[in-house]
């Protein structure tokens, strides 16, 4: 099957294309180094590339919901295969938090404005991916039958090594908690009356030197009293 996946890194688009593709093995945490999934992988939208694909395209979208979880994805699959740097970071050290927040800042929220779904053959998002009853569905949509009982059980079995535990300290989830605040109350970093250096006590290298309590920091100055400029209307 030729398939074309669009979606942000770390958002299971080898995951989608394996069980698409009956190539989905027990417990793997992330599909796309296998080596057995072949499809088009398109991590920015280009409309020329996504039209002239011929065959079975997909739109992976990234939502608000489970974004800790995604942003979690994207730093294990990813970033730390990419710059072995993270690899020594501490999980509170803030170049894993700007790198998580600026990385969907800057590539996921542009390229979800300009995204033309109607280009693409299904359109799902994140959550999705974790949800059984619905990729049996997809599955099907695309290959007019049914799934093994394997490839469900692989579905499931991948989707719990996919749904870690985040240390409620970890910059993920941190990054995460930041950006859905600022996303949904239309406010952006300029608006913002603190400084991270300061309120999480970040040395100018980066370490943090109150790990236990960066979330809790975070939370008391996400609100708009916090924030200079207008929240939405």
């Amino acid at each position: 099957m030729n398939l074309l996946v669009h979606g942000h890194p770390g958002s299971r688009l080898g995951f989608v294309a394996a069980v698409l593709q009956d190539k989905l093995l027990d417990k793997m945490f992330d599909v796309g180094v296998t080596g057995l999934v072949k499809f088009t992988k398109l991590h920015k939208f280009d409309q020329t590339i996504v039209s002239a694909f011929l065959d079975t395209k997909i739109c992976i979208d990234t939502t608000l919901d489970l974004l800790d979880r995604h942003f979690f994805l994207f730093f294990q699959k990813n970033v730390l295969t990419m710059h072995k740097s993270f690899k020594d970071l501490h999980i509170t050290d803030r170049r894993i938090l700007d790198k998580m927040y600026y990385s969907l800042n800057s590539d996921w929220l542009p390229d979800a404005s300009i995204t033309q779904h109607e280009l693409y053959d299904y359109h799902i998002n994140f959550e999705q991916t974790f949800d059984i009853e619905y990729m049996c569905n997809l599955y099907f949509q695309v290959n007019q039958h049914l799934p093994s009982s394997g490839l469900i059980e692989a579905m499931q079995t991948t989707n719990l090594v996919n749904s870690p535990v985040i240390d409620q300290n970890h910059s993920c989830r941190v990054a995460a908690e930041i950006l859905k605040f600022e996303h949904t109350n239309n406010f952006t970093e300029q608006d913002r009356s603190w400084q991270l250096n300061s309120i999480c006590k970040f040395t100018d290298n980066g370490v943090c030197l109150d790990p236990d309590n960066l979330y809790k920091n975070i939370i008391s100055v996400l609100s708009p009293e916090f924030y200079q400029g207008p929240a939405q209307l």
